[in-house]
């Protein structure tokens, strides 16, 4: 593997934990422990989001246009659409909660 591929395998590695990160916040949104606006307003940002849109679009162009491996391609593929999927819900949550009373 050249240099390259060790920079793509960890900005895969961040990525997925960005994501398990967003996941834990949800939950302890849902639990109860954070109230949601609080959540919404002071640490859900639109530049995070936006960002993550991006970096999903990128993975998944990424995925099927390089000739990697297979199992790099199906991480690219995977970490792609988890990091969308966390898009789109803080796009929703940041939207319907993210109002400064």
């Amino acid at each position: 593997m050249d240099e390259f591929e060790y920079l793509i395998i960890l900005v895969l590695i961040m990525l997925f934990v960005a994501v398990i990160m967003d996941i834990f916040s949800l939950y302890m949104v849902k639990s109860g422990s954070v109230d949601i606006e609080d959540y919404a307003v002071n640490v859900l940002n639109w530049f995070k989001v936006v960002l993550f849109g991006v970096f999903g679009i990128v993975l998944l162009y990424y995925a099927f246009t390089t000739s990697a491996s297979p199992l790099m391609i199906v991480a690219e593929f995977v970490v792609g659409i988890l990091v969308i999927a966390d898009c789109i819900i803080g796009a929703i949550v940041k939207i319907k909660y993210g109002k400064k009373k």
